[in-house]
């Protein structure tokens, strides 16, 4: 979870994150969908999951138990249209980001999903000029290095969630 000011560079790195990873493997989460009947087929090839620009009570959703469950390896099933029923391990990578500190849902599964987040608070300073094509110029100039510096984050959240 990025977290920071509006206006200082978040989207611009989540679009960074989502030009490397690929659209095509990529899918927004709406919670408040995750108990239609098709959403949950819909993540199925995705490696990565996300939500840009959440409010605070994101996470207090009542369907935000489903994070835990696409995040922790649980078998999930859902339905595709005009194709029936699906099933896929629930191993995603989530990646929110939000202009305010994210509230959590109380209750059973509040402490499950506490431990599977990673909060990164954003401190870059307001930028002065928006660039809509800095995310292309990164990869293109920058692209090796971008890459890691991914790998190099999974490689601190996963030793996070080792020792956590």
């Amino acid at each position: 979870i990025l977290v920071g000011r509006p206006n200082t560079g978040k989207s611009s790195v989540a679009a960074v994150v989502l030009d490397i990873i690929g659209v095509e493997n990529s899918a927004e989460i709406r919670l408040s969908e995750t108990a239609g009947r098709f959403e949950m087929a819909q993540y199925r090839n995705a490696t990565l999951l996300y939500a840009f620009e959440v409010p605070a009570d994101f996470l207090k959703s009542k369907n935000t138990d489903v994070l835990k469950k696409l995040t922790g390896g649980d078998e999930i099933g859902g339905e595709q249209k005009f194709a029936g029923q699906v099933s896929y391990r629930g191993d995603k990578c989530v990646f929110i980001t939000s202009n305010f500190d994210l509230q959590l849902r109380e209750g059973k599964d509040e402490a499950a999903l506490a431990r599977r987040l990673v909060v990164i608070e954003w401190k870059s300073p307001a930028f002065k000029k928006r660039n809509a094509k800095w995310s292309s110029h990164i990869i293109k100039v920058e692209g090796s290095g971008v890459l890691n510096l991914l790998l190099g984050g999974l490689k601190a959240a996963l030793l996070h969630l080792a020792v956590s």
